[in-house]
């Protein structure tokens, strides 16, 4: 079974989303350097870092999607580790929330929930590829 398939799914469409929100942050650029200074406000750091955040977590996923079906982790770990990497975009965009609402608190669980799915598939990941060492009949062969 193919484990990686919502993977590339949250790893595109964050790409897609996170390029947006760039491309909205440069079109506003300007507006920043009125009196020659360059001075954001709360909100638009928020989402700069919804930005920022948003395209290492896509591509995270991607690479997530090439590698879980490499790991030796039961099909259950695999179905945990991959949910929990497609869930780790959820950190961006509580962080849009948050952006939208002045840095509310309201939205901090959000994003919170996005960093615990990215450090839980992390660590099915590297524990999924210590067990490459130890069961050598199962690791990844690579193109030999």
């Amino acid at each position: 079974m193919n484990y990686g398939k919502i993977n590339i799914i949250a790893g595109s469409v964050g790409i897609l989303l996170a390029s947006i929100g760039g491309m909205m942050l440069g079109l506003t650029y300007n507006d920043l350097f009125k009196d020659g200074s360059y001075m954001i406000d709360l909100s638009r750091a928020f989402f700069k870092a919804a930005h920022t955040h948003g395209q290492p977590l896509a591509m995270y996923n991607l690479i997530f999607a090439l590698l879980i079906n490499h790991v030796v982790l039961s099909d259950r770990s695999k179905r945990i580790a991959s949910g929990a990497a497609a869930l780790s975009i959820v950190m961006p965009v509580g962080m849009v929330f948050r952006g939208l609402t002045d840095g509310a608190m309201t939205f901090a669980p959000v994003v919170m929930i996005g960093v615990l799915g990215f450090v839980v598939s992390a660590g099915f990941l590297l524990a999924g590829g210590i067990g490459l060492n130890k069961n050598k009949n199962r690791a990844y062969q690579g193109d030999e």
